[in-house]
């Protein structure tokens, strides 16, 4: 655990918008779902995934570091309206905002492409916080000597957030590429080199 500047929604005011022209007209959408995913070399599955997202912003026209700044810097963000994920008896479900985030420091010429790493803030609903746990392991996203850890992490977590229905609400954020339930750092996230 440890603080951390908060990972904001949308990096660049209302949603839609750019500054000094009027709404963006409607971008492009994602809708997904899967079912019955195996994991290598686990008994772990995963029983369902499913995503709702749309594209706010002037729509890059490639996936380079110099678009995805210009994406970035009108308001770009990737909102999801809806996620939820079914493994065992782990339940996940939520939504928000996933956007590229900009160095504090200055960068090089043709360093752009390291600072737009995702950063993220959204509010998730967690059921089955073991089966979750378990999963992670199963993935690699989490190491087998950290789980412990991480699993008392978020049984305290659990004690000030729990719903009646046994459900625990908390905010779900990527920052520095660090993966965060509340204020539990859960993985480190694979560097995305977007020049490769």
């Amino acid at each position: 655990m440890g603080g951390r500047g908060a990972a904001p929604a949308r990096p660049g005011g209302r949603a839609g918008a750019v500054a000094g022209r009027g709404p963006e007209p409607p971008g492009p959408t994602l809708a997904l779902g899967l079912a019955g995913i195996e994991i290598a070399g686990s008994e772990r599955r995963i029983d369902a995934l499913s995503l709702a997202a749309k594209l706010i912003g002037p729509v890059p026209r490639a996936a380079k570091p110099r678009a995805l700044a210009r994406w970035r810097d009108g308001g770009g963000v990737v909102e999801i309206g809806e996620a939820a994920l079914r493994s065992g008896r782990a339940r996940i479900d939520g939504s928000g905002g996933v956007a590229l985030g900009r160095a504090l420091q200055p960068i090089p010429p043709g360093a752009c492409a390291r600072e737009l790493q995702p950063i993220a803030a959204m509010s998730f609903r967690i059921d089955g916080r073991e089966d979750l746990l378990r999963l992670l392991v199963a993935l690699g996203a989490v190491k087998e000597r950290n789980a412990g850890a991480i699993g008392l992490g978020l049984q305290l977590l659990a004690r000030a957030s729990e719903g009646r229905d046994g459900a625990t609400a908390l905010p779900v954020t990527i920052q520095n590429r660090r993966l965060y339930f509340g204020p539990l750092s859960v993985m480190r996230l694979p560097r995305i080199d977007w020049d490769g």
